[in-house]
């Protein structure tokens, strides 16, 4: 089935057993031409890059990956591009006319493009849906053919039961684009996936080493609403991020050891690194 617009706004979205794709319980997928983005990634070693701070401190092209799969602004650091990702989720921060992109894309054309329907998000002065902008629809006509959009469902961080809180853990996204992006990675069945940049943050963020690729410390709106079980979207704290990347973190493990997909964290035993609890237990084991 050729690549419809449409799917954006459809609330249904398209199943991952339909796609030939491993069934994540809070993924759909709204395209499906995935014929690409499967090749790329099935049977083969990944290594998913975030812009936290362990991606500026570790060294990630010595590590043991075969493909690279990175997000929104990688275009900015060149050590990135000449690692070639085969495929990139931008977010709507991103300008889709930037020379730096347009070249990159045109000059690879198997890099499969995503987009996270979920956090599309109105820009500009009219609040105007990002799906629905002149840039990205210019977008989306050139690379159709290579644009894999899904959807993290509202089970993902809205568990009905305790049962499922329990088995799956709790989220509301501040895992970031790359650490989403695990889940349409994990369905098209890699042989392994190793996460760097996917960090959150210490205690004293204004102290953690720099955003990779953009070159800012901690995150945007440190500090608002300090109450962790008060939980309003987009708040940003300590106890909140911890208690994300830590539900965040149980999933994937959890995910993997299901589907028999080893999951590295590259950033394990870094200050600033959330998920390192739990990398150190399900890792050990």
């Amino acid at each position: 089935m050729k690549y419809n617009p449409r799917h954006l706004s459809h609330p249904g979205g398209i199943s991952s057993v339909s796609l030939n794709l491993l069934k994540i319980p809070f993924i759909e997928y709204c395209v499906s031409n995935t014929t690409l983005f499967l090749d790329n990634i099935k049977d083969k070693k990944v290594l998913v890059l975030g812009s936290g701070p362990s991606s500026t401190e570790i060294d990630w092209t010595k590590e043991n990956w075969d493909v690279l799969i990175t997000t929104s602004f990688f275009y900015l650091v060149p050590e990135i591009l000449e690692q070639k990702p085969i495929h990139v989720t931008l977010s709507n921060q991103i300008d889709l006319k930037d020379k730096r992109l347009i070249d990159y894309l045109d000059d690879n054309p198997r890099c499969t493009i995503g987009f996270e329907l979920e956090v599309s998000g109105r820009v500009g002065p009219t609040k105007i849906l990002f799906f629905q902008t002149i840039p990205f629809l210019n977008f989306e006509k050139k690379y159709e053919d290579r644009i894999v959009n899904y959807r993290i469902t509202r089970t993902y961080m809205n568990h009905k039961n305790k049962k499922d809180k329990l088995e799956w853990g709790y989220s509301t996204r501040h895992e970031g684009t790359a650490g989403r992006l695990c889940w349409p990675i994990l369905s098209a069945k890699p042989l392994s996936i190793t996460i760097c940049g996917i960090d959150g943050v210490s205690k004293t963020p204004e102290k953690d080493p720099p955003n990779y690729f953009r070159g800012y410390r901690g995150t945007p709106d440190w500090g608002k609403n300090n109450d962790t079980f008060n939980r309003p979207r987009g708040a940003h704290n300590y106890g909140n991020y911890k208690l994300d990347f830590e539900g965040f973190g149980e999933k994937l493990y959890k995910m993997g050891y299901k589907y028999n997909i080893p999951i590295h964290n590259l950033g394990k035993g870094k200050p600033y690194n959330m998920i390192t609890p739990i990398s150190e237990k399900y890792e050990k084991s």
